[in-house]
């Protein structure tokens, strides 16, 4: 596991704030295969302790990233290592805590992740915004902008469940069930890591916060 600034302006002016399926015909349905699922009664070989005064465990049944640092990503992988050489969804409950819920922070997934210099990031904040990029050798080439979407819950504690569908060219995002984005990503066929990660803002819009997940499921799909 490790941690990363990126270094780029996240800041948004307005702080006012399953399992998927695929029709084949008319009569039959292409179900998800679950390859690994989470529910964080035990752990599995999550991530835990302190790293860089970023705190990682569990609670309640839950798993969460606490942050106290301004401006920072930072992940945890799941503990599924085999090859992913076919579509794929990961599926999650997140719920944000934050100090001072008028500021911003974001939650979500970290996936196609090669290392820190190539990987992808889907996530949401808890002012209801959310965006998907890449990263590749260091350097974020591919977007899409910051969506404000009325499929975020603000209220502060409420559970957003979040799914991101990557395809052999596309990921898109789900929020609470809703298509919210997407980008043009394509699917590495390799030993690439998925996960959750929490992130913190900068300056005038940092806060503390822990984001908790539920419910982690890693599906291979059609």
């Amino acid at each position: 596991m490790r941690k990363k600034e990126f270094g780029m302006l996240l800041l948004i002016t307005s702080l006012t704030v399953a399992c998927s399926k695929q029709s084949i015909n008319k009569n039959r349905k292409i179900e998800p295969r679950i390859v690994f699922q989470d529910s964080f009664s035990t752990n599995q070989g999550w991530i835990t302790g302190t790293q860089d005064g970023v705190s990682y465990g569990f609670n309640n049944g839950k798993y969460e990233i606490k942050i106290n640092k301004e401006g920072w990503l930072s992940w945890a992988y799941a503990p599924y290592s085999n090859s992913i050489n076919f579509n794929y969804s990961i599926r999650a409950d997140c719920v944000f805590q934050l100090d001072d819920n008028s500021k911003m922070a974001m939650g979500g997934f970290i996936f196609n992740y090669i290392d820190n210099n190539n990987c992808s990031i889907a996530a949401i904040t808890n002012n209801g915004y959310c965006r998907i990029f890449q990263v590749k050798n260091g350097t974020i080439n591919n977007t899409t902008n910051w969506i404000s979407t009325p499929s975020i819950n603000i209220l502060a504690g409420s559970i957003n469940k979040l799914e991101i569908l990557q395809r052999t060219s596309n990921a898109e995002l789900l929020i609470n069930g809703e298509p919210a984005t997407s980008l043009s990503i394509g699917r590495i066929n390799s030993n690439v890591k998925v996960g959750l990660l929490a992130w913190t803002e900068k300056g005038a819009y940092f806060t503390p916060i822990v984001t908790s997940f539920d419910n982690f499921i890693l599906s291979a799909t059609q």
